[in-house]
């Protein structure tokens, strides 16, 4: 994203970081409008031509990507053009796939358990 959309962002009350920043490094706004960095310490950020925006993503672990969904949530990894979320059968609650509108059930892979990232929806 550019200067002017990452501003917006912010504005909007989302997450933003470099390209180039560390992976858990972002910056935000805080409720008296000032840009706050992950640590919430109070920084002066420079908006530089040629900037290399993106909103910051929490990815979070496969048991809290479960919770959330049990929760009533979505979740997906990070390469899916696609989420997972309770679905219910006429019986159960099942895990389903929420992609091109077919509700078929996710079977859960062992990579799916052992990564860390899995972004809440």
């Amino acid at each position: 994203m550019n200067n002017k959309e990452a501003m917006t962002a912010l504005v909007e009350g989302k997450k933003i970081r470099d390209k180039y920043w560390n992976l858990n490094a972002y910056v935000k706004l805080n409720e008296e409008g000032n840009i706050i960095d992950y640590l919430n310490n109070s920084i002066a950020l420079r908006f530089h031509e040629g900037g290399v925006w993106e909103e910051y993503i929490e990815y979070v672990d496969f048991n809290t990507a479960m919770q959330h969904i049990a929760n009533g949530g979505r979740a997906k990894r990070k390469n899916w053009d696609y989420a997972i979320m309770l679905g219910f059968d006429g019986v159960f609650e099942t895990i389903v796939w929420n992609k091109y509108d077919n509700d078929d059930e996710y079977t859960v892979k062992k990579q799916d358990i052992l990564t860390k990232d899995w972004i809440l929806l």
